[in-house]
């Protein structure tokens, strides 16, 4: 009876038991002694598809820990690659003139400003540029940014920051 699956057996138990019994019967068996071998073939049958069934399981279970266990070792790579990429860019803006451009085949290499609110008191913010945030508040960065183009604003200043672009 191999080719049978699980599925095969559970749904089609019947049938199965039936033909067994028939190949027994045909064999010259008595149909008492063909009942009794085909049910022990079943049974050895359905005991052998549990456990290949229970060994597939375990094999992919391991699997899949081994491949949870190598996603946080490759999490902690990328975030460590990442780190080490900020790190070196932050330097670079600290060292290097940012009103040149280097040029190479593999590499360009140019700076950019942008502009950004930065709340230097939030305690002294006007309520103006205030966003009510149930239970909390937070500044309008871009209501402070817009005033600050004509006037001081308390607690808050302009500052520049620069990223560097590689392409």
């Amino acid at each position: 009876m191999p080719g049978f699956g699980l599925y095969d057996l559970a749904t089609q138990e019947a049938d199965i038991l039936q033909a067994a019994i028939d190949k027994f019967m045909e064999a010259g068996d008595t149909q008492e002694v063909a009942v009794e071998k085909a049910v022990a073939a079943v049974d050895l049958l359905v005991e052998g598809k549990v456990i290949a069934y229970a060994c597939v399981i375990k094999m992919l279970e391991a699997e899949a820990e081994a491949i949870k266990s190598e996603e946080a070792r490759l999490l902690a790579r990328r975030k460590s690659a990442q780190n080490k990429a900020t790190a070196l860019r932050l330097q670079m803006i600290d060292l290097l003139p940012h009103d040149q451009k280097w040029k190479a085949p593999t590499a360009e290499v140019s700076f950019q400003a942008s502009k950004a609110v930065q709340v230097t008191e939030l305690d002294k913010i006007p309520a103006e540029f205030r966003r009510v945030i149930p239970e909390t508040w937070a500044p309008d960065k871009t209501a402070i940014r817009d005033a600050l183009k004509s006037a001081p604003v308390p607690g808050a200043e302009i500052v520049t920051h620069w990223s560097v672009t590689i392409k």
